[in-house]
């Protein structure tokens, strides 16, 4: 629908909107609906898809979290997760990784 939109705005400020008047009207569109994309003013870019951007920043998994990776995947029972992740600072990719090594010796 973003695509859409854009599409249609550009065509209505190139078509509708006097030339003195068409980058004021884009920069006021584009401030109103940022969720659109447009692009700045005068760029020659096509209306194509786009990535979405984040909304909001990645959630960091807690620490019950980590633990319940663990569980889920196999490598520990409660008590050796909390071990392995009090050891590794509740870092979970050294923890998965000191697992998946303890695991290779035994």
């Amino acid at each position: 629908m973003h695509e859409y939109a854009r599409k249609r705005v550009k065509e209505y400020i190139e078509s509708e909107v006097p030339e003195a008047l068409q980058q004021l009207l884009h920069g006021k569109v584009a401030s109103a609906f940022p969720e659109i994309g447009l692009q700045p003013f005068g760029n020659k870019f096509t209306d194509g898809f786009r990535l979405r951007t984040p909304e909001h920043a990645p959630k960091i998994p807690t620490w019950e979290d980590n633990i319940s990776l663990l569980l889920s995947m196999g490598l520990a029972n409660r008590t050796r997760a909390v071990q392995v992740l009090e050891l590794m600072q509740n870092k979970i990719d050294h923890a998965t990784e000191f697992l998946l090594a303890e695991r290779g010796i035994q």
